[in-house]
């Protein structure tokens, strides 16, 4: 644990006191560091993260493992989803051969209802990746990809098949 206030007298001891005290009473296995303005040695950086949240069903992984292309059914496509921890997940994975019309997926993205939202997609306009966080939608370019791929998750169970549906109908067509 690090802690770097950002004012620039010294910490007042009865406030290391208490930081410490915190830390031997709930992180007893985790070590305290202090540092001022960034000043943080990097191989504090370099230790082991055991942590697990009460929520690790969710925060610890994706629904999904697939990583390769070539373990893709023949449709070039994969979904799988999940219910854990009073929350739902469904995600897919779509081959690079699928490429999406960005402003259908932007449309379709930005009107997604869910807690939180993972998605890269190869598109006409080239490859994106999007984070939704409640309402909050954030783009940014990629330089490449091997693959589109979307988790979602939410507190309500998500229409997997309306969701597939939607995102299949944003691939591009050939004109």
């Amino acid at each position: 644990m690090c802690w770097s206030p950002t004012r620039k007298t010294p910490i007042p001891p009865q406030d290391r006191e208490r930081l410490e005290t915190y830390c031997r009473t709930f992180l007893a296995e985790k070590p305290l560091a202090y540092c001022r303005w960034g000043n943080l040695d990097p191989a504090l950086l370099d230790r082991e993260n055991r942590w697990q949240s009460e929520n690790s069903a969710f925060s610890a992984a994706s629904p999904f493992t697939v990583e390769l292309a070539e373990s893709l059914p023949a449709c070039g496509y994969i979904y799988k989803g999940r219910e854990a921890d009073g929350y739902f997940s469904s995600g897919w994975i779509f081959s690079a051969d699928f490429i999406f019309d960005y402003s259908k997926i932007f449309a379709l993205l930005s009107g997604a209802d869910a807690e939180r939202l993972k998605a890269v997609f190869i598109t006409d306009q080239g490859v994106f990746g999007f984070n939704k966080s409640g309402a909050v939608l954030n783009e940014f370019e990629l330089d490449d990809a091997i693959d589109s791929r979307i988790e979602l998750i939410a507190e309500q169970k998500i229409d997997s098949d309306a969701w597939q549906n939607l995102i299949l109908a944003s691939v591009q067509t050939a004109s």
